[in-house]
């Protein structure tokens, strides 16, 4: 996976998310969906989207316009992913699922994804709706990431919370066009 933008290209080759869990701090109304995106795009493969938000609606058109190719990306929604997803995981062929939760998550499921990744080396973003702090950590994560957008810098800044710590202030220009 390579970026043509120089500090997220080596944003990610310093915190190698592929074949592994990794949890991201996104906020809703913080654009903190838009690197997880993009980070689906560069990988070209295919993707199931599990959210279990009623309220959480899907526009095509912005996946779209972010390069992706929407026939490599299927969205879900599931009240209760781990109860009712789990035999169905087993028999799907998805390089890439991203559970995008409200709901709380508990360790016996991290586990149980971080293991998942391992075993049949795909990628899993677990995608949570507060930002993610050190002191409550997750062992199960190889890494823990916050995502926001700040309008006033018209930027991105990405922050890992668990791995080797790094700061990042990506121009908003430069991510849409990469």
């Amino acid at each position: 996976m390579t970026f043509s933008q120089p500090q997220l290209d080596h944003f990610f080759r310093t915190h190698p998310i592929e074949h592994h869990l990794s949890e991201w701090g996104a906020p809703i109304g913080q654009l903190s969906r838009l690197i997880p995106c993009l980070l689906i795009r560069q990988l070209k493969q295919t993707c199931l989207w599990v959210h279990d938000d009623q309220q959480y609606q899907i526009y095509p058109t912005y996946w779209k316009d972010l390069g992706n190719d929407l026939k490599k990306i299927y969205f879900l929604y599931e009240a209760e992913p781990f109860k009712n997803l789990r035999t169905p995981l087993k028999q799907a062929e998805f390089p890439i699922i991203v559970f995008d939760l409200k709901g709380f998550v508990t360790a016996a499921n991290m586990s149980y994804l971080a293991a998942y990744a391992r075993q049949r080396k795909i990628t899993i973003f677990l995608l949570r709706k507060f930002f993610l702090s050190p002191r409550q950590g997750n062992p199960f994560a190889r890494y823990r990431f916050n995502c926001s957008y700040s309008l006033s810098k018209n930027s991105f800044q990405l922050q890992t919370v668990k791995g080797h710590h790094q700061v990042i202030q990506l121009p908003a220009q430069e991510i849409l066009h990469d």
